[in-house]
């Protein structure tokens, strides 16, 4: 009988991965941001809020993009119907950094490594589980930095920022992050 926790694990580790590789560059553009989109989903529901934060109280979990939107609609496709502990979850966009502390969960597209202190000194100590994709994303402050490496979504965690928000993300989680390290906070 496989234990409910292994299945969880598993179920997070066949999400990371992509299709099979393919010549045409276009194709597997268009399988990337649907296959971060689920782990966006996956990073959330292995995440728990602090007691009393806003994020713990609020009705709907907030999953949010910092830029333009490179998930061209595959986020609100893979969020639509589900839910995170029992909460609806919303897909919000911002071009600015104003409201950004509200979120749940934040992804930072690759074309705002320039605003990245901008918007970690705006979230502060707030328990947003901050994702991104530029090179340095952990070692500038964020929680998880995502990579494709050999047609493979993979994910690394930065611990320092989730200690000082009070955010605690499953061993599960962590278990199938390519690498845990507690380094720079926010």
């Amino acid at each position: 009988m496989i234990r409910p926790v292994s299945f969880t694990a598993a179920a997070l580790v066949a999400t990371m991965m992509t299709a099979p590789p393919t010549r045409a560059d276009e194709k597997q553009d268009s399988l990337e941001y649907p296959v971060k989109a689920s782990l966006l989903l996956n990073f959330a529901k292995f995440t728990e809020w602090p007691a009393g934060s806003a994020q713990a109280v609020s009705g709907a979990v907030a999953i949010c993009v910092l830029g333009p939107d490179p998930f061209r609609g595959a986020l609100d496709a893979t969020v639509e119907g589900r839910t995170v502990g029992g909460r609806p979850i919303e897909v919000k966009l911002f071009r600015q950094v104003e409201g950004i502390e509200a979120c749940h969960v934040l992804f930072v597209a690759s074309s705002e490594a320039a605003r990245l202190a901008q918007a970690f000194a705006r979230i502060g100590d707030s328990p947003v589980l901050t994702v991104g994709e530029a090179g340095d994303f952990a070692e500038r402050g964020g929680v998880i930095r995502l990579s494709v490496e050999n047609n493979r979504a993979r994910f690394s965690v930065n611990l320092g920022p989730t200690e000082a928000s009070g955010l605690k993300l499953s061993s599960k989680l962590l278990h199938v992050a390519r690498s845990v390290r507690v380094g720079a906070s926010r």
